[in-house]
């Protein structure tokens, strides 16, 4: 994913569940990276600000899914 890219909350994410969510949440990226790790393969990590107005930071990448929204508004 990319920075701008619009992406929507995936439901059976671990994130969704924590926080409740049960409806798909869109959001743009304002950021993608990787932490780094001793030895280890980290996750890439989003921070991403939702249509609601709040803001993700450090999301694990794979709780997002890239989608294409014609006419869709400008977040």
């Amino acid at each position: 994913m990319r920075v701008g890219e619009k992406v929507r909350l995936r439901m059976k994410s671990p994130v969704a569940r924590e926080w409740g969510i049960s409806q798909p949440v869109e959001g743009v990226v304002m950021c993608q990276y990787r932490i780094l790790a001793r030895g280890a393969a980290a996750p890439d990590r989003l921070d991403v600000r939702l249509a609601t107005g709040n803001i993700i930071w450090g999301g694990a990448a794979a709780d997002f899914e890239s989608f294409e929204a014609s006419g869709a508004r400008a977040l």
